[in-house]
């Protein structure tokens, strides 16, 4: 078995040509590059105020996806593995994104963290695609199956370009939410209801491709006191944290300029109160 290696991008780009010229079809794999790699960016945009992405037909065969670094799936508390890659996952092609995104995950009982990777590898020859999100922008539940009663972290170290409606919703115990940065201009939306009735739900950081973030939300998580807003942040719903009882503060980083720019519906803080926004270089006190 050949050792995995970690490649630049423009390494990955040679080596898939050498590939190509050396393999069979009946051996020829195609490697799915997640997005920090930066390799076929397609230049689209999600956005949950504008244009999201939805499954559409012309779905391609069904994949089998492996987790080329064996890390993602689900974890129970002591960090031991408790499902990994197709044992978890499920993935749907989106025709108008021309990449993939993920469709269902499922929880075997005891998990407390669900762990998400960067690079995955097809076992068929359908072609290259990017996983750039979770769930749809059209989505009305979230993506979650089995026992989901005991999550308490969803967690990787890259940056997604969608996180579906409510597709983190509905998560009673989930009480963090980590997404990575990325180098590359992704403007990442968090669409309506995204976090709905995640009620024990208390620290959120989900990178510096944040751009858009859509109505309601973070509706009603009950236990959110502060989350960290990226300073590309460009656009902001309706009541995005209506029921947000606890939220005290928006951390903003960018300056009090910049962030009186960004397009907000005039709604967007909901009936939260007593709630400031800590710029790099001033405190606004929202009344």
């Amino acid at each position: 078995m050949n050792e995995t290696k970690t490649l630049s991008a423009e390494e990955t780009l040679i080596e898939t040509k050498k590939s190509r010229r050396e393999l069979n079809g009946k051996d020829k794999r195609n490697i799915i590059l997640f997005s920090t790699l930066g390799l076929f960016i397609l230049g689209l945009t999600g956005s949950c105020l504008g244009i999201g992405f939805s499954l559409l037909s012309k779905e391609p065969e069904k994949q089998s996806v492996i987790f080329k670094d064996g890390r993602s799936g689900c974890y129970d508390i002591d960090g031991k593995p408790l499902g990994l890659s197709n044992d978890c996952f499920t993935f749907k092609f989106a025709d108008n994104a021309n990449c993939y995104l993920i469709d269902s995950i499922k929880c075997p009982t005891s998990t407390t963290t669900v762990l998400l990777s960067e690079t995955y590898q097809s076992e068929t020859d359908i072609g290259r695609y990017l996983v750039k999100g979770i769930g749809y922008s059209d989505g009305e539940n979230n993506v979650f199956s089995g026992n989901t009663d005991e999550l308490k972290t969803i967690i990787t170290n890259t940056a997604y370009l969608q996180i579906g409606a409510y597709a983190l919703s509905n998560l009673p115990s989930l009480e963090r939410v980590t997404f990575g940065n990325t180098s590359n201009s992704y403007k990442m939306a968090v669409c309506n209801n995204a976090f709905e009735n995640d009620n024990a739900l208390k620290e959120v950081a989900l990178g510096n491709a944040l751009y858009d973030v859509g109505d309601y939300a973070f509706l009603n998580c009950t236990s959110l006191e502060t989350i960290n807003l990226s300073g590309n942040l460009g656009k902001m719903g309706s009541n995005v944290f209506q029921g947000c009882s606890s939220l005290k503060t928006i951390v903003y980083k960018n300056t009090k300029t910049r962030w009186e720019t960004i397009e907000k519906d005039d709604n967007w803080l909901g009936l939260a109160t007593g709630v400031k926004v800590q710029c790099v270089d001033a405190i606004i006190n929202i009344d």
